[in-house]
């Protein structure tokens, strides 16, 4: 299993790392974001950083659908223990 150490030298540093305040609880690197799907203080969507008026749900939903299309694809997607 690849470490965080090994994957940056083959990718890279990633766009982004989502930690855990545990340490049972599993670590994920992200690279080449896409899209990115947000919810302001106001309670509206983004995609993109543009103000969607989509359902907050299906725009989430084809987000969850086209990053697991790319999971299915490419070997180094996916969760992985970065400890």
């Amino acid at each position: 299993m690849d470490n965080l150490y090994q994957l940056i030298k083959i990718f890279g540093n990633p766009d982004a790392l989502i930690d855990h305040w545990d340490t049972s609880s599993n670590r994920y690197a992200i690279w080449e974001f896409e899209e990115t799907f947000s919810i302001n203080s106001k309670g509206e969507a983004l995609l993109n950083g543009k103000l969607s008026h989509e359902s907050h749900l299906e725009i989430f939903y084809s987000l969850i659908s086209h990053l697991v299309i790319r999971i299915l694809h490419n070997p180094y997607f996916g969760s992985e223990n970065l400890n």
